[in-house]
């Protein structure tokens, strides 16, 4: 995939005849600007022009991807009246993975004491399984809150 945008870099780069005689400003202001364009994940580190010994000048491309963070959710549980205590502290060992025994009883007495408790924080698919299959139990669960 990457071999494929590479060569549509280099041939929309000739495309737009930035191998022309002009200024090396002008240059890397064109190539700065048809590298926005195309994605927001690409930007131009620098853009050198080279001087070979038959006197062409040659530009060379120095690319950087960036990266971002995958998006993450919370997930909440709210204090209710007619879930039981053991049930809220069994549904989350049941569905999250990595949840023991000891963490689900604690978070269950933040549930208690405090109203709500977040249970789990991670990337947002995951979150909205999580969230589905803990309402799907007959937790009261707050709205999935993005991070």
């Amino acid at each position: 995939m990457w071999k494929v945008h590479l060569f549509l870099l280099v041939h929309d780069i000739y495309k737009l005849n930035l191998f022309s005689t002009c200024s090396l400003r002008q240059r890397r202001n064109e190539i700065r600007t048809w590298c926005g364009s195309k994605s927001q994940n690409l930007h131009l580190a620098k853009a050198t022009t080279m001087l070979f010994s038959t006197n062409s000048i040659t530009t060379v491309l120095d690319l950087k991807t960036t990266k971002r963070k995958y998006p993450e959710a919370r997930i909440i549980v709210l204090d209710d009246n007619f879930n039981s205590f053991e049930h809220v502290a069994n549904c989350p060992m049941k569905i999250i993975p990595g949840m023991s025994k000891e963490i689900s009883w604690k978070l269950t007495s933040a549930i208690d004491r405090e109203g709500s408790a977040k249970v789990w924080r991670g990337p947002i698919e995951q979150a909205e399984l999580y969230h589905e299959q803990l309402s799907n139990e007959g937790l009261t669960m707050a709205p999935i809150v993005k991070t």
